[in-house]
């Protein structure tokens, strides 16, 4: 182990961020006990030096530009249209619990397995249904469950 990685360990530093001066090395080799190297440090021929931060700088600059209407082009842009913003979010999250809701009771009550179950909520997750009649009429079409099963499931109430 080298010096440095020992005074690193001393003062619970990292390696690289202990800097030791030439003229200190003679001194540091005889330095048996912690108080040493800790009085090595108090005269200056040791040195820590200071932790490295993430500069927000550059992102200050980019938000002040966004919050006077720059940066917003298409190129921009990562989601939907739909889910973009607040606005965005009170449509999806009623929506996809609903959604969710209807294809749990489906699950639970025994009208669809567990892997179709798993097929339309992934489906649902990534917005490819519009509304919970839009899931209704897709199952419908694609032969997963009867229009009769359906509402058979929720004569009972639910």
């Amino acid at each position: 182990m080298d010096l440095r990685e020992t005074v690193a360990r001393l003062l619970n530093v990292p390696k690289s961020r202990v800097v030791i001066k030439q003229e200190a090395l003679e001194q540091l080799e005889e330095a048996i006990t912690r108080n040493d190297v800790k009085s090595l440090l108090k005269d200056g021929l040791i040195e820590v030096k200071p932790k490295k931060g993430n500069s927000r700088g550059r992102w200050r600059v980019k938000h002040e530009k966004r919050r006077a209407g720059r940066r917003r082009g298409r190129g921009s842009r990562k989601g939907t249209r739909k889910a973009r913003g607040a606005v965005g979010k009170e449509t999806w999250v009623p929506k996809i619990r609903k959604i969710r809701r209807f294809l749990n009771t489906l699950k639970h009550r025994g009208i669809i397995d567990k892997a179709t179950w798993r097929n339309l909520y992934r489906m649902a997750k990534g917005g490819y249904f519009e509304s919970l009649a839009h899931l209704r009429t897709y199952m419908i079409q694609n032969g997963i469950v009867t229009e009769d099963k359906i509402k058979a499931a929720f004569r009972g109430g639910s």
